[in-house]
């Protein structure tokens, strides 16, 4: 009993059989390595999941971590379609809180782009899906650029959100087949 106060004291969890396995608490998220580890997540991986993904909207690195968790977490299909929900959410909110607030920070922040991309929607405007389409699936112009300066140069949110649903999903696609070999590559290293 007393080795087990001492284990709460430091930060870990310890039942009193033996069998059960000891496990550290941690305050940092880590990939799960294997079946194991994403079996620990328990029933509300969703929950967590999209919670932790509204990183998208404030544009802060870590979505592709999230998108490899999905396809571990969920499988390919599932997966697919819950990072191109949770990513285009993330875009929407972007393109809405820059529509609000985002004008004089756009300026300050990309003058020279801003400018190349009005003149690039005008020109374009009767085919702007199209061209909406383009951007996303190429690096063209950084994914983050396109949310925050789109309802300043006028895209209309319709475009926007369509382009954004098909655009990600190419990406979404290789990210998360690459979360689910991660898992089943150590499936094979624990198995064999």
């Amino acid at each position: 009993m007393e080795n087990t106060e001492n284990r709460e004291e430091l930060g870990t969890s310890c039942s009193c059989n033996e069998d059960d396995v000891v496990r550290e608490k941690s305050t940092t998220k880590q990939f799960p390595l294997t079946i194991w580890e994403v079996g620990i997540a328990g029933g509300d991986q969703l929950e967590n999941y999209t919670s932790d993904y509204t990183v998208q909207t404030f544009m802060i690195p870590g979505t592709v971590f999230m998108s490899l968790l999905a396809g571990a977490l969920f499988g390919v299909v599932k997966g697919v379609a819950l990072v191109v929900f949770t990513a285009t959410a993330g875009a929407s909110s972007c393109y809405f809180l820059s529509r609000l607030i985002g004008r004089p920070l756009v300026f300050s922040l990309w003058p020279d782009k801003v400018h190349f991309f009005q003149a690039q929607v005008a020109k374009r405007r009767e085919r702007l899906l199209n061209y909406m389409l383009f951007l996303r699936v190429t690096p063209t112009l950084p994914n983050t650029f396109i949310n925050v300066a789109s309802p300043i140069v006028n895209v209309p949110y319709d475009i926007f959100l369509l382009a954004t649903i098909i655009g990600l999903i190419p990406a979404a696609y290789v990210t998360v087949r690459a979360g689910l070999a991660r898992i089943s590559n150590r499936r094979v290293a624990i198995s064999g």
